[in-house]
């Protein structure tokens, strides 16, 4: 507080005063090294760094584009190649943007519930996916998801426990897009198995 109180442990005040000093002391470093370049330097070196910038990203497409060749000489997909082959399959690109194509479609008729499990681990990729042959975008909600945004694991495959999040937070406010339906007890937790 702004006037003293001697309630307050004198040890941990002092450690408080001391957290507090070297707080400000890293954040105006930060300031001086980050933000106390003039707005013209600044640019001046970002204009310096725009060729060896470009550099690397024309590096990185030719780099991709030489390890496609590869995997198709060798006839090798992976699990990214894979999502990424069924989006051009399922999804159409024109003028007016992206849209579920014609096999999309056929799917939506064959398939009459979507049943993902572990859906904290989905990542954008996946959620379009299920997006395309499911017929949200048409008022057809036919989707289950069950997850447990705690168990979310694979980053490495670009999962967001965000889609999750919203998912749960949207459907949670009653909206009549979804029902959110909490599974919080099951076997596991009985009093036997505890024990």
């Amino acid at each position: 507080p702004s006037k003293k109180d001697d309630t307050v442990n004198p040890q941990k005040r002092e450690l408080a005063k001391n957290l507090r000093n070297h707080v400000k002391d890293v954040l105006k470093k930060i300031n001086e090294q980050f933000f106390g370049i003039l707005l013209t330097t600044n640019v001046e070196q970002i204009k310096r760094c725009k060729g060896p910038v470009n550099t690397l990203l024309d590096l990185t497409l030719e780099f991709g584009k030489r390890l496609g060749e590869k995997k198709r000489e060798r006839k090798v997909l992976d699990f990214s190649d894979m999502e990424h082959y069924a989006l051009e399959i399922l999804l159409e690109r024109d003028e007016a943007g992206v849209r579920p194509g014609k096999v999309a479609k056929e799917y939506r008729e064959y398939f009459k519930e979507i049943l993902i499990d572990e859906y904290q681990d989905s990542n954008l990729v996946q959620e379009y996916l299920l997006l395309a042959v499911s017929g949200e975008d048409e008022e057809h909600f036919n989707r289950f998801m069950v997850g447990d945004v705690k168990q979310s694991i694979y980053g490495f495959r670009q999962a967001r426990p965000d889609i999750f999040t919203d998912k749960y937070k949207k459907f949670g406010r009653g909206d009549n897009q979804g029902k959110l339906i909490v599974l919080n007890k099951n076997f596991r937790s009985r009093q036997g198995v505890i024990d």
